[in-house]
């Protein structure tokens, strides 16, 4: 995604040095040289995701549903949440784990029961995200919990970025590349349920 004139800024800019502090403990084990980059979530670990499902109509058809009248609102656990470049985790259980490249809000500040027209002060920034998605699962269940909520099911960063509003982001392109190749193209423009 790139964004004319705004800054991009690398992990968090907003003073939580904990976490950078708390998720390089967590990975001690897999620090890289001086000089290289370690891929670390742009988000506290101990948060869930909130989540929209079927929000593009051809996202939707392709697996043979309706876009819902209502947004269909699920949770990614904190265990699912990653940095960037890590491995996903591929559960036995499941023969089918797909991707799904999603534009991602970073919610600043805690909040409850904010309306549409307040929400974008609560935006801290936007990141990437894959809202990884185990297909077989997500079918046999009839609920999305398991499906994508497995360890390591939500990738995010490496970017945060901040000081958008909500015109900004209203058309951006959203693409995912699996080693290379073009999966996934599509706007954010084409999501029914936008705020």
């Amino acid at each position: 995604m790139c964004f004319p004139g705004r800054r991009g800024v690398r992990l968090c800019e907003w003073g939580r040095w904990a976490i950078i502090g708390a998720a390089l403990s967590q990975q001690a084990h897999q620090l890289a040289p001086a000089g290289d980059e370690i891929g670390l979530a742009v988000v506290e670990a101990q948060v869930n995701e909130a989540a929209v499902g079927r929000n593009y109509p051809a996202h939707a058809a392709e697996h043979g549903a309706e876009v819902p009248p209502e947004p269909l609102l699920f949770l990614k656990p904190p265990s699912s949440v990653i940095g960037p470049g890590l491995s996903i985790v591929l559960p036995p259980q499941s023969e089918r784990v797909d991707y799904e490249a999603e534009l991602a809000l970073v919610i600043g500040h805690r909040c409850r029961n904010v309306t549409p027209q307040e929400a974008w002060d609560y935006v801290l920034g936007v990141t990437c995200g894959n809202d990884v998605t185990a297909r077989d699962l997500q079918r046999r269940d009839g609920q999305w919990t398991r499906a994508k909520g497995f360890d390591t099911f939500c990738p995010l960063g490496p970017w945060l970025v901040t000081g958008l509003s909500e015109t900004d982001v209203a058309d951006l392109e959203v693409i995912c590349r699996v080693k290379g190749e073009l999966r996934q193209r599509g706007r954010t423009s084409e999501m029914v349920f936008c705020t």
